[in-house]
Order: structure tokens, then C-alpha cells, then sequence
């Protein structure tokens, strides 16, 4: 039941996601570690090759060279990959500047790779100048992308529009380097000296300020908030193993020495990271937090629908001149799943209390609020005389407990088999049905309002004579807003409805009845459905002093 005032909320279940961890329950990725080793590393190189590194032929260095540099840009592109369909929906905005960014990183390297000195000519005649251009200038954009991704904020989610725009200005940004590289190479300035074979001041100044500005965002990631563990970890690995790559970029002579060697495959592993810290927060975090969700949504519609069917009473069988059938299907989803019952109950000798109730809410609230109601409502029942006695006094109660937004909307008919007589008040429910034996259809109307709205709510009582084999078919909201290509069921649909999958000489079953409208539906009923069918036949009960007390 949609309630007039949506004040009604639902307690979301909390779900505790631990970080990532290893085997010895660190975080993955300790920057420390990462740190040591690289340390290590390099110390090592440097003390076996000292300040005249070691020259490798150019046959054996290049196919390295170009497996590594195409690693590399498979990293950079997984990267933007992975950020490029999650960054609308899962991650912040730091997702869409690495993603675009390493786009813009990854098509550079390739011209780096495709130009480096001995490869063969593309567009131009390659060099160790022109590849050494390529690279500082990719270096330079991935620095300064990480570090505006350090410092943007976590919950800053870009839109579509900028998907798109972030993209196309990485593919432009790396054509116009090519272009400039290729046909203007004078307007940048010279980074490998090919006569000398040595780098130049410019570029190892440059290098330096890549350094510097990774450990600029190795001081930001210091900030990140403690939520962010997994992605301020592999994000700083990955930094700090860049750092020594840079470091190894400032010290080689030759393009083919040992120091631009481990510079490669520092560069690779640091790539590797980022793309790991991008991976795990914004593609396997998300989902093993998705898997805990559900499990715990599962757990909470399994305890729902038990609820529910605790609270649906065994109807009363084998009474003379009463048939009664109840039927219930829950909402398709979890979300949807609210407080739908029905209910019988003996209140005196051949009289019997029949409801049907829509309780505001959904989820685990509103089927413990069903059960609250369901009791209040018998208790009241057994002492008043008329069906409104007892609304009125079920609505006083719970606007005494100042349950803001806990509505209510209730059938409940008094029906008395002597008499033939049902007295009824609808508190705001949906106009109820009164199939008379002759094919003949009265609706019978709300006569209040709503319960637990309003204290001074009135509600009224109202009588309608019963013959034999008249049926009482109740029903909640459930059936009139089943829709099919969006159009509801409503009122007429279910009177047609039951009218059409009535059996010939039985009339219609409360379950044959539930079944069309799911049918209508085809499967996917957008609210709980409840149905209680009560028919009578006078002519079967025993005389008074034969009847006894109904148990």
C-alpha cells in the first residue's frame, strides 16, 4: 500500500565490508614493502654496474623494450576500460581522470614504442630524440593525472556528458603530441642528445619533476579518508615504484643500457598498480559488496515472507453454511514486499469477523506492524457490536502509540450466519466486491478513513442482506495495480477477471483467481496480493439447539 503522506521508511540493513587483505591480513599492496624492495633493487643495479652502465645490443633490447612498452599500454587502456563503465555509477571522479588520462598516456607510449631508436620508420624516421619526447611528455600527463586524482573529492560523481568529453580530449590530446613530434619538433626541446649519446639538463630536470609531483600525490594519498584504505595502498605501491623509475630514467647514457632497462620494468609494475588499485575499488569491491547486499536482502525477504505467513490464519473448515479460501503471493521484489494479510476469526455463536488489511510499509516493519494489527483488531472485535466500534478503537490505539506515517487500510465485516446479515466498515480500503448468486455484482464502498491517521477519524457501519451462494471476494491493492504495458488491472478488471475464471457450478476460487492476475501481470506484481473469497449457504445450517458452539 502506497500511504497518502510517504512518511514511512524502511531501516536498510547495514552491511560491514572488511578492506581487502592478504594472507597475513595487511592491506594489500603495503607501501612500505613496495618501497624496500624497490629500494633494494636499485641499490643492487647500481652497485654492480656503477656510473658506466652496461651497453646491450640493440637486437636484444628492442624486442624487450616492445613487449614491455605494449604491456604497459594494455595496462593504461585496461584502465580506462574499467573506469569508463563504472565511473557513472560506482566510483568518484577520480575514476574518470586516471581512466581518460591513461587513455591519453597509453596511445603516447605507443608512439614511444613505435618510434624508439632502431625501430622501423613511422611517419617520420624513428630516433632516440623523438621517442624520448613521447616519453617525458606521457610521464608528465600521468604524474599530474594522478595527482588530480589524489586531490579530487571521493564523492564528486561526474556525469555522462563528461565520459565523453574526458575522452575525446584524451585521443586529441595524444594526436596533436604526435603531430607535434612528427612535423614540429623543434617547437619542443631537445631530450637525448643523439651526438653526444647522453640526456640533456631539460630532461632529467623534467624527470625530476615527475618525481616530484608523484610524491606530491603520495603526500595526498596520505589524506584519503580511512574508507579508501584499498585505493590509497596500491595507489601509493604504485607511486613509489614510478619514483625509482623516473630515478632510472635520469642516470642511462645509452637508450639501450641496464639503467633504461629497469627504469621499463619499474614503469610496468607501477602501472600495474594503478591499475590494480582501479580494479579492486572500482570493479571487485563493488561487486563483493553487491554479493553481501543480496545476501543479506535474501535473508530479509526470507524472514519477511515467514512473518507474513505466520501471520495468515488457518481458516475456519468444515463449518456448516461457510466456505471460506484465502490466497496471498508476495511482491516480485524484495523492495516491494509489505504488509498484506487476511484474516477469520470467530467472534460469537454462527457470527465470524472476516478482514482484509494493507499495512503501510514494506519490508521486516511492516510485517511485525501486520502482526500488531491483526491481534488489536480481534481483541476490539470480540468487545464492541459494530464493525466501526471496532476500527474506531484499533485507529485510537495506534494514534496514542505516535507512530507517524503507520497507516492502515482495513475491510472488516461482521457477518452474522442467522441472519444472513454482514455489517461492514471500509477504513479507506479498496472498494470490495459482493458476488451475488445470480451473476449480479455490489461494490462495496470505503466508509472511513484511513486508521492510525487521525484519532477523531469517523468511520461508519453499513449492512448488506446475503442469500445463498452470494460470495464476499475480498482483495487488497495488489490485484486493481497489477498493470500489463503499463496499463492497471483496476476495479472492473478484476470483477471481469473473476466472472471469466469462474468454474461452471462453483463460482471463482480465491487461488484460480490470483493465478489470472499474475497472469495479467506475467509474473511481476509490483505489490503484495491478497485475496479472501467467503460464500455462504443458509439453507446448510443445523437448527440452533443442534449447532452448538463453533469452535
Amino acid at each position: 500500500m502506497r500511504p497518502p503522506l510517504s512518511r514511512t521508511s524502511s531501516r536498510a540493513a547495514t552491511v560491514s565490508v572488511r578492506p581487502l587483505a592478504d594472507s597475513s591480513g595487511k592491506p594489500y599492496g603495503h607501501a612500505r614493502a613496495v618501497l624496500l624492495v624497490c629500494f633494494l633493487l636499485f641499490v643492487a643495479v647500481r652497485l654492480l654496474v656503477g656510473r658506466h652502465p652496461y651497453h646491450i645490443d640493440a637486437r636484444e633490447y628492442l624486442p624487450f623494450h616492445t613487449i614491455v612498452e605494449f604491456l604497459s599500454v594494455v595496462v593504461s587502456l585496461s584502465v580506462f576500460l574499467v573506469s569508463w563503465p563504472t565511473a557513472d555509477g560506482v566510483s568518484s571522479s577520480y575514476t574518470l581522470v586516471l581512466g581518460n588520462s591513461l587513455l591519453c598516456v597509453g596511445l603516447i607510449d605507443l608512439f614511444h614504442a613505435l618510434t624508439y631508436e632502431g625501430m622501423p620508420p613511422f611517419i617520420v624516421p624513428a630516433s632516440a630524440n623523438q621517442a624520448t619526447q613521447y616519453w617525458i611528455v606521457a610521464r608528465l600527463v600521468a604524474a599530474v593525472a594522478i595527482l588530480a586524482a589524489a586531490l579530487s573529492k571521493p564523492h564528486n560523481r561526474p556525469n555522462v556528458r563528461r565520459h565523453y568529453i574526458g575522452a575525446a580530449s584524451a585521443v586529441c590530446g595524444a594526436t596533436a603530441v604526435l603531430a607535434l613530434v612528427s612535423w614540429q619538433p623543434i617547437r619542443l626541446p631537445t631530450m637525448y642528445d643523439e651526438a653526444a649519446h647522453r640526456l640533456t639538463t631539460t630532461k632529467v630536470a623534467l624527470e625530476y619533476l615527475v618525481m616530484a609531483l608523484n610524491v606530491a600525490a603520495i603526500a595526498a594519498m596520505a589524506k584519503l579518508k580511512r574508507g579508501e584504505e584499498r585505493t590509497r595502498q596500491m595507489l601509493t605501491a604504485g607511486l613509489v615504484v614510478l619514483v625509482f623509475s623516473e630515478l632510472s630514467f635520469t642516470l642511462y647514457g645509452s637508450v639501450f643500457d641496464v639503467y633504461n632497462g629497469l627504469g621499463h620494468v619499474y614503469k610496468l609494475v607501477g602501472s600495474w598498480f594503478v591499475f590494480q588499485a582501479l580494479f579492486v575499488t572500482e570493479v571487485r569491491e563493488p561487486h563483493r559488496r553487491l554479493e553481501v547486499q543480496k545476501a543479506v536482502a535474501d535473508r530479509e525477504r526470507a524472514l519477511v515472507e515467514g512473518l507474513q505467513q505466520a501471520f495468515l490464519p488457518h481458516l475456519p473448515s468444515g463449518v456448516p453454511g461457510l466456505a471460506v479460501e484465502g490466497a496471498y503471493q508476495s511482491a516480485a521484489q524484495r523492495e516491494f514486499i509489505g504488509g498484506d494479510y487476511y484474516d477469520v476469526f470467530h467472534v460469537g455463536e454462527r457470527r465470524f469477523g472476516v478482514v482484509i488489511a494493507d499495512v503501510a510499509g514494506k519490508g521486516v516493519e511492516a510485517a511485525v506492524r501486520v502482526g500488531m494489527v491483526k491481534y488489536m483488531l480481534r481483541s476490539f472485535a470480540r468487545e464492541a457490536a459494530e464493525p466501526s466500534t471496532a476500527v474506531s478503537r484499533l485507529n485510537e490505539a495506534m494514534c496514542a502509540e505516535d507512530t507517524s506515517g503507520q497507516f492502515v487500510t482495513l475491510f472488516y465485516g461482521l457477518l452474522d450466519l442467522d441472519t444472513c446479515v454482514l455489517w461492514y466498515t471500509n477504513a479507506g480500503h479498496e472498494p470490495q466486491l459482493l458476488l451475488r448468486a445470480d451473476g449480479a455484482v455490489e461494490v462495496l464502498e470505503p466508509c472511513g478513513g484511513i486508521v492510525g491517521a487521525d484519532a477523531e477519524m469517523p468511520f461508519e457501519s453499513r449492512s448488506v442482506c446475503l442469500k445463498s451462494g452470494d460470495a464476499l471476494l475480498l482483495f487488497t491493492d495488489g490485484l486493481t495495480e497489477a498493470r500489463r504495458d503499463g496499463q492497471f488491472l483496476g476495479l472492473r478488471g478484476v470483477w471481469r477477471m473473476a466472472k471469466e475464471a469462474a468454474d461452471p457450478g462453483l463460482g471463482i476460487t480465491a487461488t484460480r483467481l490470483l493465478s489470472e492476475v499474475q497472469a495479467y501481470a506475467e509474473g511481476n506484481l509490483n505489490d503484495d496480493a491478497a485475496v479472501l473469497l467467503v460464500r455462504i449457504w443458509p439453507e446448510q445450517l443445523p437448527p440452533i439447539d443442534q449447532a452448538g458452539s463453533p469452535s
